[in-house]
């Protein structure tokens, strides 16, 4: 063989350097060394070609091609990528390099059918992986078909994807080169993957085998529903087995390799035995020993033995851990399995687009062991699915949409899920223990995803109830004795947590130290909600439930007001927020020219002038005669946001809080400087005199018993209703702190290149985020994380399309047709259905336009005199209620903030709806009923 353009897989690992062979090579000979089943072959190595280019002059038209790359404009690397092929392909094999290709070939003997697989000198490397953005070719033959595809594979090593990820890199795109790997083709009966650790439930006893009929193709590529046996690694014994349902193969054809359906008796039978079981795991154990670490291997039977195709390592065994679960689950075919985390939230099988973007980002060599085996298949998925069933973990348990998750709307985001949610439920756990008497009865994982979503956990065991009711009286005493207090020191501890950080010098810290933080103050945050959860919060409820049930039961008269009555008017947090808004606008409409210039001036320009430091320059062009009262009334502003602007619209910390983005509030300061919207002063003045006046009138005639009572659950009813919305306003306090650090994070990873924002922190796992924060603070380079936040995204906007049901499992279908929206799925509710029923949590009827919102960032679309509606409403909505005629959400009830607020404002709300978000649109016309608890379509929007 020509040393210089051909290398041999067997006896020449001397010679297979990364420089001259690549990464897939250099395994590859380590493999065929240690005396492994590796197909023989060999590599033609990066100077063939360098030869090539050179030989066809190909390098100036490549720079010219690149010249014009964007990174951030793909369509810019889709043109380089095809004017780079179309000069590869117009290219001629140099003489002295297609002699020594043809004279390997034909050392192979009868001129077999050969893989032909690019080697890339970055692949499968711990910081860089170029994996799945180079070619493979299988079932070439003959000479001339091998050098085709060799310089087919050269030509990909100007895929858009590939030159996008080196431009993100800053890598020189004239230093790289590609090597090739040839070798025999075997003609598998059977193939798939094994992992020599299970990146399920990160167990390292245990090895993960995928195994399916015919070439591995469609196995890898997530094509079939393989088997998926779980084995012991010692003895290799099977311990679990699940049977897929193999409906396609990749068989070989005369032209390459195709997809043929399975013969039917066949589908469902069992592809490995416990023999081939075994003998596969002591294979796996022996490639796990050479390299010292676990590892992904794709393997192949042919002929009653076992091939190695490839091995790569498996990292982040620890973010796969899946509570419960012992096993792949069926038809996880494909090596992204290693990128499955907690609980199911970011599994291979829900995201688009090339595997590298399916879950582990790539940061480490585990994206290599994703890429190149899954992007033929997914790279054409433009679009993800929205989930449409909703298995649960547990049948017989039942899983509830309420308590902590309805301040958790929408599906998590990956740090949220990961981190976020473990210290929710290791606070939740440590307090639930103590109420109860007794650790051990609920689950640790109090709060689960399912499709991303929370869920509270309803797992109980039979002796866990048996314990809560015989003891139900002492747990009720703890959770309830002294609930003020407890909450009041709660607060307390909570915000000297928070002033202490922030006097802290922690953007001086390093990346893990800041990431170390987080879980501190979040845990305060969650300890303050649970002060208030177990207590204050219920303890409102149940208040103005007895007085609810008193009233109407034994005082009311047929003309007298409703109970809600009798607890309005009071002030609160979100109450005094609005009020302090409106007083700003109040000032400001004062000064015309000022007035002008505020309502000329868009929302985020003027956010951004707030939201800059007091040393940082004006960049608004202001007249000099109105300068003083822009100031004034910037330091104003910036002093409403450091009081009210902690508010959260959601627990999950990628949504900004107002003081992070203080647009929306904006929105509502403009509405109040038009003149426009209710006097907050007002309204809540008129709503005490109403109280007042009934609250005497029922005094003045009632007598004995009745009185007392009265007078008792009033009492108890207003001193707790106005509390409840201070305890939830303070919930975010330490968010704006929170954010502040993750984002830092963030901009470290940036200027890493290994995200394009600082924001893009919020769609990593906890385990990645460590990983990533380790190596900058070691100096080590981290790898681009771009597509994998692109593909996560993508899979929240698709499991967003859906209404989460309120409560797990469903009933069965003819019950759901009987059962209200807050038991299950709402009956009737298709998508033609004029009504949408849910509960009357504030009287009235209003038919108006609906103004459909996900969160905050929309904030700025509502109009005055539109129904809002949403997943969800917390103090921070509170200024939009403002303009709103009426409320509709997916979740919630007569006691949640949003019924309590409407009925401040004296708007209808109906809420609980189950899926009004999903149903309703933008412009629709409607009719809300807050009595009835309806919500009529009577025009749908054009």
């Amino acid at each position: 063989m020509n040393s210089e353009y051909i290398l041999p897989l067997s006896g020449g690992r001397a010679e297979i350097t990364l420089e001259r062979a690549g990464g897939k090579a250099a395994s590859l000979a380590r493999l065929v060394e240690a005396g492994l089943p590796v197909p023989g072959g060999f590599v033609v190595s990066t100077a063939a070609y360098a030869r090539f280019v050179e030989e066809n002059g190909l390098r100036p038209q490549i720079e010219a091609a690149l010249a014009t790359v964007d990174p951030a404009r793909p369509s810019t690397l889709e043109a380089a990528s095809r004017d780079i092929g179309d000069v590869f392909a117009g290219g001629s094999m140099p003489d002295d390099v297609a002699e020594a290709i043809a004279a390997a070939y034909g050392s192979l003997e009868r001129e077999p059918a050969v893989a032909v697989r690019s080697s890339a000198t970055a692949e499968d490397l711990p910081n860089l992986s170029f994996a799945g953005q180079q070619e493979t070719y299988l079932n070439v033959r003959g000479v001339e078909a091998v050098q085709a595809a060799i310089v087919r594979c050269w030509a990909s090593l100007w895929t858009a994807r590939a030159i996008g990820y080196r431009a993100r890199h800053e890598i020189d795109q004239g230093t790289v080169r590609l090597a090739v790997v040839v070798q025999r083709l075997v003609a598998a009966e059977a193939a798939g993957i094994m992992f020599t650790a299970n990146p399920m439930n990160g167990r390292r006893d245990e090895v993960a085998i995928n195994a399916a009929w015919g070439l591995g193709e469609a196995v890898v590529s997530g094509e079939v529903s393989p088997d998926t046996i779980v084995a012991d690694k010692a003895t290799g014994a099977v311990r679990e087995v699940t049977i897929g349902d193999k409906a396609v193969m990749t068989a070989l054809t005369p032209g390459g390799t195709a997809q043929q359906p399975v013969d039917p008796g066949r589908r469902g039978a069992r592809v490995l035995d416990d023999v081939q079981v075994a003998a596969l795991v002591s294979l796996g154990r022996k490639v796990e020993a050479l390299y010292g670490t676990p590892q992904d291997v794709e393997w192949c039977w042919a002929e009653g033995a076992f091939y190695v195709l490839q091995s790569r390592p498996i990292t982040t065994l620890e973010s796969a851990l899946l509570p419960g679960n012992t096993g792949l689950p069926p038809g996880m075919g494909s090596h992204a399995v290693t990128d499955s985390l907690q609980g199911g939230v970011w599994r291979s099988d829900d995201l688009p687009g090339n595997a590298e973007a399916l879950g582990t980002p790539r940061s480490s060599a585990a994206c290599s062991t994703t890429a190149e085996c899954q992007a033929g298949a997914w790279r054409s998925q433009e679009k993800v699915p929205p989930p449409s069933e909703w298995k649960v973990p547990n049948p017989k348990a039942r899983y509830m949409r309420n308590n902590i998750v309805e301040l958790i709307p929408d599906p998590m985001t990956p740090l949220f899920a990961t981190l976020g949610r473990r210290v929710i439920n290791e606070r939740m756990s440590r307090a639930m223990a103590e109420y109860l008497g007794r650790s051990g009865l609920i689950s640790d994982e109090i709060v689960i995803p399912i499709h991303g979503y929370a869920y509270y956990n309803g797992e109980f065991s039979r002796g866990a109830i048996g314990w809560i009711l015989l003891h139900s009286v002492s747990i009720m005493r703890r959770m309830f004795t002294g609930a003020i207090e407890r909450w009041q020191k709660a607060r307390a501890s909570y915000k000297a947590a928070v002033a202490d950080w922030q006097a802290q010098p922690w953007r001086t810290f390093s990346t893990t130290e800041i990431l170390d933080a987080v879980p501190a103050v979040l845990g305060e945050a969650i300890a303050y909600y649970v002060a208030c959860v177990s207590g204050l919060i219920p303890a409102a409820w149940i208040s103005e439930g007895l007085f609810t049930i008193v009233y109407k039961t034994l005082i009311r008269r047929r003309d007298d007001p409703d109970a809600a009555t009798f607890l309005l008017g009071f002030d609160s947090v979100p109450i005094r927020g609005e009020k302090a808004l409106y007083d700003l606008a109040s000032w400001a409409r004062a000064r015309p020219a000022l007035t002008r210039l505020l309502l000329a001036t868009p929302a985020d320009r003027l956010a951004a002038q707030v939201s800059a430091s007091a040393s940082a320059p004006d960049t608004m062009s202001v007249p000099p005669e109105i300068s003083e009262g822009w100031e004034e009334w910037r330091a104003r502003f910036r002093g409403h946001l450091a009081q009210y602007g902690a508010t959260i619209y959601d627990l999950d910390f990628q949504k900004p809080t107002p003081a992070d983005d203080p647009g929306p509030t904006l929105g509502t300061f403009k509405l109040f400087l038009r003149g426009e919207g209710s006097d907050p002063h007002a309204r809540q003045a008129a709503a005490a005199a109403r109280r007042d006046q009934a609250t005497q009138e029922v005094l003045q005639r009632l007598r004995g018993l009745r009185l007392r009572l009265f007078r008792t659950q009033l009492a108890r009813a207003q001193t707790y209703a106005p509390l409840r919305e201070d305890g939830l306003a303070d919930i975010g306090w330490g968010y704006p702190l929170l954010r502040q650090m993750l984002l830092e994070v963030g901009r470290r990873l940036v200027e890493t290149s290994a995200m394009d924002a600082a924001g893009d922190v919020f769609w990593l796992t906890e385990a990645e985020a460590r990983e990533a924060a380790a190596a900058i603070d070691v100096g080590h380079p981290v790898a681009c994380m771009v597509e994998s936040v692109q593909a996560r995204i993508a899979l929240v906007q698709a499991r967003k399309q859906v209404s989460p049901p309120p409560s797990l499992p469903l009933p069965p279908k003819f019950l759901r047709r009987l059962l209200p929206a807050q038991f299950g799925v709402e009956p009737r509710q298709e998508e033609g259905a004029d009504t949408i029923r849910g509960i009357g949590c504030s009287a009235g009827s209003v038919i108006a336009r609906a103004r459909v919102l996900d969160g905050p960032e929309a904030f700025d679309q509502m109009e005055p005199g539109e129904v809002l509606v949403a997943a969800i409403t917390t103090p921070a909505w509170t200024p939009l209620f403002a303009m709103a005629s009426a409320i509709v959400t997916d979740v919630g009830g007569p006691l949640s903030h949003g019924s309590i607020v409407a009925r401040e404002y004296g708007i209808p709300a109906v809420l609980g709806t189950g899926g009004a978000t999903r149903r309703l649109r933008t412009g629709d016309r409607v009719r809300v009923d807050g009595t009835k608890g309806t919500v009529e379509i009577l025009e749908r929007a054009s």
